[in-house]
């Protein structure tokens, strides 16, 4: 199968090939840290259209740490995540989704690692699918790595909610087209 014509030239960060017919979606999650027994709290999956797929808090197995570092960032609490439901309920629809497509994400090797540590905490099955990574691509652009926020500035994008998982998506995707990545 070929690579649909977006992504010609651009590497793949994991190998898979997708179909012809994958859809592309840039995808955000909110996490309660950057450890292997951290959870997402929030994923937002949008469409090249600007559609949102899906978006859900999610409630973790621990409770949220409220002094900790990731709280510091994204803000999550417990009360935002108490009637959530938890990633097994979110799982069937992120999967159906993102199976045999491309995501996209600002880190994707972030993102992709907190999706793959869900679904195996969990033992369910990990998406088989193609991500790539705008993080890499604004590098390659400006020179050196930087968040976000920075990118979305060079390009004149407001990106005042940050760690917001939605919001993230949506900004995420006017960088990639104004990166070029997607049309």
């Amino acid at each position: 199968m070929r690579v649909p014509e977006i992504f010609v030239g651009q590497p793949s960060l994991f190998e898979f090939e997708p179909q012809e017919t994958a859809k592309v979606f840039v995808l955000d999650t909110e996490t309660s840290g950057f450890e292997t027994y951290s959870e997402i709290l929030q994923i937002t999956i949008v469409g090249i259209d600007g559609e949102i797929a899906y978006s859900s808090f999610v409630k973790p197995i621990v409770p949220i740490d409220e002094r900790g570092s990731a709280y510091a960032v994204n803000r999550i609490s417990n009360k935002m995540v108490e009637n959530a439901p938890n990633f097994r309920v979110c799982h069937p629809e992120v999967l159906q989704i993102l199976q045999g497509n491309i995501a996209i994400a600002y880190n994707a090797a972030f993102d992709s690692r907190m999706l793959r540590q869900d679904c195996e905490r969990h033992k369910l099955e990990v998406p088989r699918m193609e991500w790539r990574c705008a993080m890499n691509t604004a590098a390659r652009r400006f020179g050196r790595r930087c968040k976000l926020e920075e990118a979305c500035q060079r390009f004149g994008i407001d990106h005042s909610q940050a760690h917001e998982a939605t919001k993230d998506a949506l900004d995420t995707l006017l960088l990639c087209k104004a990166l070029g990545m997607v049309k």
